[in-house]
């Protein structure tokens, strides 16, 4: 059985992340970066848009819309 991500699922980033495995996640267009030099560990998580890459928290809200690309919703 494969596992695949229907265009219009839509959750938080946290959501997703305890949903999916990162290496399916990276597959579908998410990108994940480290802070380097941070007092703490810092990970930063990417999504391309139709604007291009936008950053994002783990609590907004994305959804798939197809061929690696993701709708954002932020945060209020």
């Amino acid at each position: 059985m494969e596992i695949s991500l229907q265009i219009g699922t839509r959750a938080t980033l946290d959501e997703f992340l305890k949903s999916y495995t990162i290496a399916f996640l990276r597959k579908h267009g998410l990108k994940q970066y480290q802070v380097i030099g941070s007092l703490k560990p810092t990970r930063l998580c990417s999504v391309n848009t139709k604007n291009g890459e936008t950053v994002i928290d783990l609590f907004d809200i994305i959804t798939y819309v197809g061929h690696d690309k993701w709708s954002v919703t932020k945060k209020a």
